[in-house]
């Protein structure tokens, strides 16, 4: 199954978009960060930017772990994670993620106050996915980071700085591996 660019948001009532990762109620939802006050008629989940991001995470790993459930195995390597963005990068190196300081594909940006997924780079412009608490349109996906100096920022949180970027475990929009030169004289990935 090849990775895709995110078509779900979080936080919404309408059925087409309820799944187990983002959840119609965080009682019975595979994401640990959606639960609060509901922002639609209906819907107990909290449109907010770490549980967009860790149901992001959670699709993007099901990629390479399509027998994972959660119903009859371990909790997924997310629910470590909290309501509290400011906490996500601390959270990820206590709990053996890698967290680089350059984006790319695949990972998450952590600041003081947001997080959101970094989806692709284009002509130099790194797109994102992400939420917000409390937002009528509880999902944006666009160029959401920009950098200035040494220092990447965050257009949408209320605290820029961008403190670093967690690797989705498993995840890589391009073969993995460096070159390698066999006996037949042609390249392969190793």
């Amino acid at each position: 199954m090849a990775w895709t660019e995110p078509i779900n948001p979080v936080g919404t009532y309408d059925p087409a978009y309820m799944t187990n990762l983002y959840g119609a109620s965080w009682t019975t939802a595979w994401n640990t960060c959606i639960y609060g006050s509901p922002t639609q008629t209906g819907a107990d989940v909290l449109s907010n930017c770490t549980g967009y991001a860790q149901g992001r995470m959670l699709r993007i790993w099901l990629l390479n772990h399509p027998e994972f459930n959660p119903s009859t195995q371990q909790n997924h390597p997310f629910t470590v994670f909290n309501l509290d963005a400011g906490q996500w990068r601390t959270i990820a190196e206590n709990n053996g993620f890698t967290v680089i300081e350059e984006p790319r594909a695949g990972t998450v940006f952590v600041t003081g106050s947001h997080v959101g997924v970094i989806e692709k780079e284009v002509n130099g412009e790194w797109w994102v996915s992400e939420s917000g608490y409390g937002n009528i349109n509880p999902y944006q996906y666009g160029v959401g980071i920009y950098k200035s100096g040494n220092t990447w920022y965050a257009m949408h949180a209320s605290i820029h700085e961008i403190i670093g970027f967690i690797v989705i475990p498993d995840f890589s929009p391009e073969p993995v591996g460096r070159k390698g030169y066999d006996r037949r004289r042609r390249y392969r990935n190793i």
